[in-house]
């Protein structure tokens, strides 16, 4: 029959598992905490003995501890002024990022507020030169004008209303 070879096997592996299983109890146990604190504890229970330190040993002991905590203090303070500084570049950042999209912004409706006086101007440009052509001195005069509101400083539109006007009063 076919396939015992791999039956064979596949029982090899099971008992090799069941093995390992077993063998699992020669690892120590965790403790439970009620455990592990009576353990601690049990030293702490008896009288407490001090040594006795000579006064010179006492001021060495003051002066180690002053010396440790003067290093927590400037640890402490290392670790405060790194801290405010990362916080005070992080706004710093944030701020730069948005002001600079706020301008960003500024210039955005800037120019579609020019491309939009740029539109008008062409409109009235065209309207007046047709006027012009067609000899309505007065509706030319008008719409140079509005052209001009749009531009200011064209040229173009100021010599065109400058012929219309003068059409206009002969």
């Amino acid at each position: 029959m076919g396939g015992e070879g791999s039956m064979q096997a596949m029982n090899t592996i099971i008992r090799n598992n069941r093995k390992l299983l077993r063998k699992k109890g020669i690892f120590n146990r965790s403790k439970s905490i009620s455990e592990r604190k009576r353990e601690l504890l049990s030293p702490v229970r008896g009288a407490l003995e001090f040594k006795n330190v000579s006064q010179e040993e006492l001021r060495v002991l003051k002066l180690k501890i002053k010396n440790k905590a003067a290093k927590v203090r400037i640890r402490n303070n290392v670790f405060l002024v790194v801290i405010v500084f990362v916080i005070f570049s992080i706004t710093k950042l944030y701020s730069d990022f948005y002001s600079t999209l706020e301008k960003e912004q500024k210039i955005k409706t800037e120019v579609l507020r020019l491309q939009e006086y740029t539109k008008k101007y062409n409109v009235y440009m065209e309207d007046a030169n047709d006027q012009f052509e067609n000899k309505h001195w007065k509706n030319a005069v008008y719409f140079y004008k509005k052209a001009l509101l749009m531009l200011p400083a064209d040229s173009i539109a100021k010599v065109g209303l400058q012929k219309a006007t003068k059409k206009l009063k002969e």
